[in-house]
């Protein structure tokens, strides 16, 4: 008793005391300030549900402790993404805004024969077979140094050119996505507006240099309804899904106050 007495006088072993007292204290507030993942039975049926639909088989107990471990990593890994903000990240949003899409816009009914090709009369235009435009043209090598005049050249006489110089020489019927491909950009660009039996260039493109004239343009016609009843049916429902989405969002727009700065 004595000792314990003298024990409870020294500084140190006071301190000491506390010093213990104070870390449990701050262990136990640590412990229990932890966030928790709790798997709850409807969790953990709906998580091997999804690995055994993967699997295409029963899963064994080795092969659900990995799902459910799986899942906890998963979990931690995206609460502690929520900390650093990345749920800010604008990759993350555009993510985000087509799932909910996805979502939003899942329910488009099926459409029956009738319902398409009256989606198809309506929207024609969409599926119509491309302008052509009979195209002559003179291709140079990449390097060839033409005077800016030649196509003026070529309009008087029409076959004076340097055959020494020339890679390809053809006449073909292309629509301007087609000479756009062949000839590039530039070339394309002057062929959608060209005048009939003029020739223009050189103009140089990363396929060559160019001189070429548009002969006739022939305007592009239908295509069958057979023929395009699949892309008919995909425009349809990205319109019907359009639709829903720009009803539902709004609708969601009720619950919301906005306000909008400036302009």
């Amino acid at each position: 008793m004595a000792i314990w007495y003298a024990l409870r006088r020294e500084p140190l072993i006071i301190f000491l005391a506390f010093a213990v007292a104070a870390f449990g204290m701050d262990y136990c507030l640590r412990i229990n300030n932890k966030p928790s993942i709790t798997i709850t039975s409807i969790t953990r049926d709906t998580v091997l549900g999804r690995a055994q639909a993967v699997k295409g088989s029963e899963l064994n107990s080795f092969e659900e402790e990995v799902a459910i471990n799986q899942y906890i990593d998963n979990k931690i890994l995206i609460d502690e993404a929520l900390k650093m903000g990345l749920n800010h990240d604008p990759d993350i949003h555009s993510k985000l805004v087509r799932k909910l899409r996805a979502i939003l816009t899942a329910e488009v009914p099926n459409p029956d024969e009738q319902t398409l090709k009256h989606y198809y009369t309506q929207n024609i235009q969409d599926f119509m077979h491309p302008t052509l435009r009979q195209v002559q043209w003179v291709k140079f090598d990449k390097h060839a140094q033409l005077p800016e005049h030649y196509a003026l050249q070529l309009n008087k006489e029409p076959w004076k050119v340097d055959a020494h110089k020339i890679v390809e020489q053809k006449q073909m019927k292309l629509s301007v996505r087609d000479i756009n491909i062949r000839m590039g950009d530039k070339v394309a660009k002057k062929a959608a507006k060209a005048s009939l039996n003029t020739w223009y260039g050189p103009i140089k493109s990363y396929h060559g240099v160019f001189v070429f004239r548009v002969l006739s343009v022939h305007d592009g016609v239908a295509k069958p309804f057979a023929e395009v009843k699949r892309y008919v049916r995909d425009a349809w429902i990205r319109a019907q899904q359009k639709d829903i989405l720009q009803q539902k969002v709004s609708e969601l727009k009720q619950d919301y106050v906005i306000q909008v700065d400036g302009g």
